[in-house]
């Protein structure tokens, strides 16, 4: 059957499942989180994430793989996240965002945008990032490790879970 899609200027109604989209939230900003602790610490970007309702992941360009390590990372990360900082959103014209040292902790290029949109957790994190995220890191609550993973030459894979 041959139908027109959408068309600029069509008014659409929908809505959003809250409960989901805020636990994606808090998920999206702890990957934040505990990827600002992982490159403080040591330096290694996100090579690839999955946020999920029941737990996520995160992948980094970490060169050694040391479980106990992981687990302190984790740990910092709840600290930081119980000390409820304030999350705030800005768009910078490209030149001045990518003047911004280690605003992309992306092993991947940003986009090329005119302008980019900064997410900061004050006295935290600065990334350039397009998702959502809460107002404050105490929304959070807390996070679990579910596991670590070694997936290849410099390649390590951290699950995490919300406590409620």
């Amino acid at each position: 059957m041959d139908r027109t899609g959408l068309a600029p200027g069509d008014r659409v109604s929908g809505r959003i499942d809250w409960d989901r989209r805020y636990r994606f939230m808090r998920s999206h900003t702890a990957c934040h989180i505990l990827s600002s602790v992982i490159f403080d610490k040591t330096g290694a970007r996100i090579t690839g994430n999955q946020i999920d309702i029941a737990r996520s992941r995160v992948d980094f360009s970490l060169e050694a793989f040391d479980k106990s390590k992981i687990a302190e990372y984790v740990d910092q990360a709840n600290q930081l996240i119980s000390e409820d900082h304030a999350v705030r959103i800005s768009l910078l014209p490209r030149a001045e965002a990518m003047a911004i040292p280690d605003l992309v902790r992306l092993a991947m290029d940003v986009p090329d945008r005119e302008e980019i949109r900064v997410v900061e957790i004050e006295g935290v994190d600065r990334q350039a990032c397009g998702g959502t995220h809460v107002g404050r890191t105490g929304e959070i609550k807390g996070i679990k490790l579910v596991k670590a993973e070694n997936k290849g030459k410099a390649n390590r894979r951290v699950y995490f879970e919300l406590t409620e």
